[in-house]
């Protein structure tokens, strides 16, 4: 089931490759035809950009997610007493500074099961290992020049990509009790025992009860294809050479309390950045907002850091989300 989804989502990509000459056909008939813009215009890379971006949108990701979402449905009945869960991230970037503008997006999507280890688990923690997870990304940036040279397009570098893999345990991090590469609920009694209670802080107390980790690192090196301008002078600014580099999509670690038999979350926070995430970019997050962080920190955890105050340069805008279900 699986095969056959990755495989229509690699026919369906080819649909919307620009690169192509009847893809391109259609594109420049929207985009000239249609919207009359000059060929190699400015107007006209916007144009082409934006078809492709509906075209992987709307047919690509949205079947691919559906198709993936109806296999692992009918995969979730062969796996009682593991975990199934699914972590997605959504980042978008911008940077304004004196010569240049920044934007970009991604997000990836992180699906599978978490097999029960009843040799590494005993009364007060469970282990579960990351078996056959498979991951969606994509993935865009473009640097645009403030003042581009006289007949010069503004467009300086544009580079997007991404696609489905599937993921494997570092030997690294293979090991109990390590969030990068086990979930584990860590099942402290809900409260301290009578005879021990009355000895015991209040601030302590508030740390009975269980809480779960979960992550994957370090995370999948993707290769992002794109283009960037020969030369920064006409005529040679009129040209484009093909660019490829490396994107690590996937790293996260979570941890919080184990509410009413719940794993599940959300959040969302801006971050201050002033870097371009092509080539060696890192797509990934960190929460920690369990009792036992709070209790020592006084708040919550976050990586990329949420912002404080205002930004000197760029920005991230960062949305994730996740839930993890027992399969009774």
């Amino acid at each position: 089931c699986i095969k056959t989804v990755e495989t229509q989502y690699k026919e369906r990509s080819k649909n919307c490759d620009p690169d192509d000459p009847d893809i391109k056909e259609v594109f420049d008939l929207w985009c000239v035809g249609v919207k009359g813009y000059k060929p190699g215009s400015s107007k006209y890379l916007e144009c082409i950009e934006e078809q492709v971006k509906s075209c992987r949108e709307k047919i690509c990701r949205k079947d691919y997610t559906e198709g993936m979402d109806f296999c692992w449905e009918r995969y979730k009945k062969c796996r009682k007493g593991d975990i199934f869960g699914k972590v997605t991230m959504e980042i978008s970037w911008s940077k304004n500074s004196v010569n240049e503008i920044v934007e970009g997006n991604a997000h990836f999507t992180i699906m599978g099961f978490w097999k029960y280890k009843p040799e590494e688990s005993h009364e007060f923690v469970k282990s579960y290992r990351p078996e056959g997870l498979q991951m969606m990304t994509v993935f865009k940036e473009k640097i645009n020049d403030k003042y581009p040279a006289k007949g010069c397009p503004s467009l300086r570098f544009q580079h997007q990509g991404g696609g489905a893999r599937v993921l494997t345990v570092d030997p690294n991090v293979d090991y109990l009790l390590n969030s990068c590469g086990r979930l584990s609920i860590i099942n402290m009694p809900s409260k301290p025992p009578e005879d021990i209670a009355k000895f015991l802080p209040e601030e302590i107390k508030k740390l009975y009860g269980p809480i779960y980790q979960v992550g994957f690192c370090p995370g999948k090196v993707i290769e992002v294809e794109g283009i960037e301008c020969a030369a920064s002078n006409f005529p040679e600014c009129l040209k484009y050479n093909k660019s490829i580099g490396k994107v690590t999509f996937g790293q996260f670690i979570i941890s919080d309390d184990f509410k009413k038999g719940k794993m599940s979350g959300s959040e969302s926070w801006i971050s201050c950045s002033d870097d371009y995430k092509f080539n060696e970019g890192d797509i990934g997050f960190e929460i920690a907002k369990d009792k036992i962080t709070i209790s020592g920190e006084g708040k919550p955890n976050y990586d990329p850091l949420k912002a404080e105050g205002g930004c000197a340069n760029g920005t991230e805008k960062i949305r994730v989300y996740w839930k993890f279900d027992l399969i009774e």
